[in-house]
């Protein structure tokens, strides 16, 4: 009876050992793969950010060049057709961001050397993703609109729960015109 109830002894020794291997090896061996494949994925997905990001810049690259760096202008024969061309524009921009403009107001167009110029502050409320689209089309949009200041300020409105933060972003906007002589 002894030998057996050692034996039984050896074999519960056995499989602790083995069990506290495997918790003690496997376990965090498999963890750290585990760590290992998110970390790669998250990289992969900044790769292809990145590469986005590059392919975009390669296209303005290759749009500035084709236009043999002259600043194309807002065309109108009148400031109040300009600036009814902006706004359309401008409400353009803002749909596309899946934002609208709480208020366009005309400003004093500022300091724009060489050319006549128009401007405009304007008020928008947004997610920051969607803030940062409209800046970025914006950014790029041709003819220009510069943004001479930006004002941003974060909101917080109880009850209200969203993954990005919600801004309100007030802009100062200068948009270089050329008033085109009227031929009567």
């Amino acid at each position: 009876m002894k030998r057996i109830a050692k034996r039984y002894i050896w074999i519960a020794f056995a499989l602790a050992g083995f069990t506290l291997a495997i918790v003690l090896v496997v376990v965090p061996a498999m963890q750290w793969r585990v760590d290992i494949e998110a970390a790669y994925e998250n990289e992969r997905q900044e790769q292809v950010r990145l590469i986005g990001q590059i392919r975009d810049l390669e296209i303005r690259r290759a749009r500035l060049s084709q236009d043999e760096g002259q600043i194309p202008l807002w065309e109108a024969a009148r400031i109040g057709e300009a600036n009814a061309r902006i706004q359309q524009a401008l409400g353009r921009i803002g749909d596309e961001s899946g934002l609208s403009f709480q208020s366009v107001i005309p400003s004093n167009p500022g300091d724009v050397p060489l050319v006549t110029s128009v401007g405009f502050r304007v008020e928008i409320e947004g997610t920051f993703d969607r803030i940062v689209s409209l800046l970025g089309r914006l950014e790029s949009h041709n003819p220009p609109l510069l943004i001479e200041r930006a004002t941003l300020r974060r909101l917080s409105r109880p009850g209200e729960r969203s993954s990005q933060p919600l801004l309100m972003v007030q802009l100062d906007l200068h948009a270089p015109v050329d008033l085109l002589a009227v031929s009567e």
